[in-house]
């Protein structure tokens, strides 16, 4: 995985001191060769041939510098750090070496030209840490700042040379002293035997961590049941531990961590690149991994990788999940390990416990490699020029050739898409499954495994091409300087100015984030999020807007932003630097502004959210409604009938309407709830009667109020009974005549 550092600066002083030395011979002949050209002449200034010019001066003499008219053009060398120089370049020969002479003063760096075929086209436009992708330099600070990825967890170098890390910490890989996983950052200890060192570069195993300081010194901490963090012993540690053995009095130049999890448990392996250009490992040496000649369980300190790099100086090395590839000086790759599926690029699928050379026939024919990075049972190599090549495992696209055929030899990957970009690789990253390429203008390409959003192109489909990540959201703006992938399926980016981004596998916070879910497009690491979201605002002209926004930090900085072309630029709002946005007065041209809030945390580690967009609308003044319907007046009611009132208006904008009633001649009154339409019906109670009731039409220019309306409640009068009393009456009946 791409988790190497940089060379460092004691190596450069070496090489410092032999190019000065190279210098100081070649001067004396040029001078030697001069004087005697010059003799005859009495007086006059020296003559130098065309192809010879003295550009500066070292310990009094003058430094001639050899121009090669047929070669490309040196590279302007870029400013670093006091702290790291650059590298030498990849597959340059120590007989090239001495035939490059570079001018210098004690102040400068001194910088040697690539001596690759003038046809080739170089990468001498990228910036320096484009070349050498294991070393980003923050711009803001001048200071390195560096990014890696491990199993789960992923870990950032900042300005100030802290450390942070977050996700999963079962094993102490956070190395802050518990074992508490975190899905924010938090700072590693470095007061142990880290504090008197100035930390350059970091990395990240299976479930481990490794930094490399200025020194050359190395230091691991988490799991170690492997032996993994190469203290020459099998305990996890919480917190960082000096790597010892063949190391101790070795300076190591890059590191990197692999392994991955299998049946057998969390299998951890570490590599370092000395300063001698020899390899070293340690950790798990299942299948051969170490490349030390056998497969052991594991090895506890660091050993050796010999045979046929033996005698190779090697630049480039890395780790991947069961297999490994390095680079030598003279432009060859090798690998060894697990080699199923073509892992080893050599043509087979035989696993090799030592070193094997990968084919450099066929498409590498010709072709000068400058970076390597190994992956899961494949690996991944990009040229000068900016060609990239994989071989190995292509279940998911990763060869990126539009098929999903292994292959046991280096394949071109499809460049069609990175072209269409304009995205020419500067760096190529390796992560399970997928490939991962960093283009000259920042941006991003990825392609192969994407069932949980690895590639960060906004979906979860596969892809056997390169395919764009998206750069809208956080990343809009960020000009991308490292990409890192872990072994769980985690990508990492680090922008110029210290922000780090992270798509992909979430687990265990991993993306560090605050969450544990999995993103498909970038998110920005940190615990910095928005709490309470803008939303869309609508007001009548000349009322006052409000917009609130917060986040999760008290001691966050806020700054409000417009935009008046539908969020495609934005500008700051001068002074609007709370929570709360207030615009004042608005006016009929404000609608359509879009506003956001953007956050920055205060902490060490740089981060900074923006809200969502909350769009106002102002609505024309206009005339409040008219009253076209009064309530009829004097209603009179018996006792417990219903009664209905209307009332009605007109309004050139939507309207409301609301019933109210008064006890007290109209002195004071009280909505009714729920009469909210032109008509409203009721009961006449007892109490009602005297009532006064009357409706309010309200629309945004304002509010009319109908008259109002008396209601009498007349009580039922007493009913009348009629009462009959039965009489008697005799009836005699007439006499018969």
């Amino acid at each position: 995985m791409s988790t190497r550092s940089a060379v460092l600066p004691w190596s450069s002083e070496r090489s410092r001191h032999m190019s000065v030395a190279v210098h100081r011979t070649f001067v004396t002949l040029v001078l030697a060769l001069v004087a005697a050209l010059v003799m005859p002449l009495a007086a006059g200034a020296v003559v130098l041939p065309d192809e010879l010019v003295a550009t500066d001066e070292v310990d009094g003499a003058p430094v001639v510098e050899e121009i090669d008219r047929g070669l490309l053009e040196e590279p302007t060398p870029v400013e670093l750090p006091d702290a790291v120089s650059p590298p030498p370049p990849h597959a340059l020969t120590p007989d090239d070496e001495q035939e490059v002479v570079a001018s210098a003063t004690e102040d400068e760096e001194i910088t040697v030209a690539d001596l690759e075929s003038p046809d080739e086209t170089d990468v001498s436009d990228a910036p320096e840490h484009a070349k050498y992708p294991t070393l980003s330099t923050a711009a803001s600070t001048g200071r390195d700042t560096h990014i890696a990825a491990g199993h789960s967890h992923g870990l950032y170098l900042d300005s100030k040379g802290q450390i942070w890390a977050w996700g999963l910490n079962s094993s102490g890989q956070l190395g802050n002293g518990t074992r508490a996983s975190s899905t924010t950052p938090v700072p590693v200890d470095m007061t142990g035997v880290m504090a008197n060192s100035e930390m350059v570069a970091v990395a990240a195993g299976a479930r481990h961590s490794l930094a490399l300081d200025s020194e050359g010194n190395v230091f691991a901490w988490g799991r170690n049941g492997f032996g993994e963090l190469g203290d020459g012993t099998r305990v996890d540690r919480s917190t960082p531990v000096r790597v010892g053995g063949l190391l101790a009095e070795q300076p190591v130049e890059r590191i990197s961590g692999g392994g991955n999890t299998t049946d057998a448990g969390i299998q951890g392996n570490s590599l370092a690149l000395g300063a001698n250009g020899r390899v070293y490992t340690w950790g798990a040496g299942e299948r051969g991994r170490l490349g030390i000649g056998t497969s052991p369980a594991s090895i506890a300190t660091p050993a050796l990788v010999g045979g046929l790099i033996a005698d190779q100086h090697i630049v480039d090395a890395s780790f991947g999940t069961n297999n490994a590839v390095v680079l030598s000086s003279d432009g060859r790759l090798f690998s060894w390990g697990d080699g199923s599926y073509g892992a080893l690029g050599n043509g087979t699928t035989t696993t090799s416990a030592s070193p094997v050379a990968v084919t450099m026939t066929g498409v590498l024919s010709g072709v000068s490699i400058s970076q390597v990075d190994a992956g899961q049972l494949g690996s991944i190599a990009r040229s000068v020029t900016g060609e990239l090549f994989t071989w190995g495992w292509n279940n998911a696209g990763q060869i990126g050739n539009g098929t999903t055929s292994n292959s046991t030899v280096p394949t071109r990957v499809d460049m069609g898409a990175l072209e269409a970009l304009g995205n020419r690789p500067i760096q190529a990253s390796a992560g399970p499954a997928f490939y991962m390429a960093l283009g000259a203008d920042g941006r991003l390409a990825a392609w192969g495994l994407n069932t949980s959003g690895q590639l960060g192109a906004g979906t979860n489909v596969n892809a056997s091409r390169p395919v764009a990540v998206r750069v809208d959201g956080v990343m809009v703006g960020a000009n991308i300087i490292q990409v890192t992938n872990s072994s769980s399926g985690t990508t990492l980016a680090l922008a110029d100015d210290g922000r780090v981004f992270a798509w992909g596998i979430g687990g265990s916070g991993g993306l560090g984030n605050g969450s544990s879910s999995n993103a498909n497009a970038p998110v920005q690491v940190g615990g910095l999020r928005t709490t309470i979201q803008p939303e869309d605002i609508g007001v009548t002209e000349g009322d006052d807007a409000k917009f609130m926004a917060s986040s999760n930090e008290l001691t966050a900085t806020v700054q409000w932003q417009s935009s008046t072309d539908g969020g495609h630029t934005w500008a700051p709002i001068i002074g609007e630097i709370s929570s709360d946005l207030i615009i004042l007065a608005t006016t009929r041209e404000m609608t359509g502004t879009q506003f956001r809030a953007v956050f920055t945390s205060a902490s060490p580690f740089p981060n900074t959210v923006v809200s969502r967009a909350a769009t106002l609308t102002v609505q024309e003044l206009e005339d409040p409604p008219l009253i076209t319907l009064h309530p009829v007046n004097r209603v009179r009611s018996l006792v417990d009938l219903e009664v209905t009132l209307t009332a009605d208006a007109v309004s050139p904008t939507p309207m409301t309407v609301q019933w109210q009633s008064s006890a007290d001649d109209g002195s004071t009154w009280v909505d009714l709830v729920g009469a909210t339409d032109k008509t409203h019906t009721f009961v006449a109670t007892e109490d009602l009667d005297g009532a006064l009731f009357r409706a309010v039409f309200t629309n945004p220019a304002g509010a009319a109020t109908t008259d109002s309306a008396l209601l009498q409640v007349v009580l039922r009068a007493p009913q009348a009974h009629l009462s009959v009393t039965p009489t008697t009456r005799l009836v005699t009946e007439p006499e018969l005549a």
